[in-house]
């Protein structure tokens, strides 16, 4: 499994420690949300246990990363559509690390993160 870093590793295993049947679309969120420090200092505190309250999840003056980390994670979450295919191909949208984190979070979602860690 790709992290970030170590601290994105850590926040996500804390916060996803804390939670006793973890939903495969919470994890997915919780490890999109975490993945960049400024978004999580924001989403944190709007998540309890699997839920997750995106209405309260406002970043201000947010990269254009982290404006798609958040969105990916609404998508994953709530099953909107506010980031297509078109928008994880373009080279332009995002860094390739920011792809990778996408990547693993849609692995999470579909397999279950106990399962995927797994593999």
């Amino acid at each position: 499994m790709k992290f970030r870093n170590q601290i994105h590793k850590k926040e996500f295993s804390q916060a996803t420690a804390k939670i006793a049947d973890l939903h495969s679309a919470s994890a997915a969120a919780i490890y999109l949300l975490s993945a960049d420090k400024k978004l999580w200092n924001t989403a944190k505190r709007n998540i309890h246990g699997n839920r997750i309250n995106f209405s309260k999840i406002r970043p201000q003056y947010c990269s254009t990363e982290e404006y798609l980390l958040l969105c990916a994670a609404k998508d994953l979450y709530i099953k909107t559509r506010n980031i297509s295919l078109v928008e994880l191909s373009d080279a332009r949208a995002m860094t390739a690390n920011a792809f990778c984190i996408i990547c693993n979070a849609l692995a999470i979602r579909r397999f279950g993160y106990e399962n995927y860690i797994k593999d």
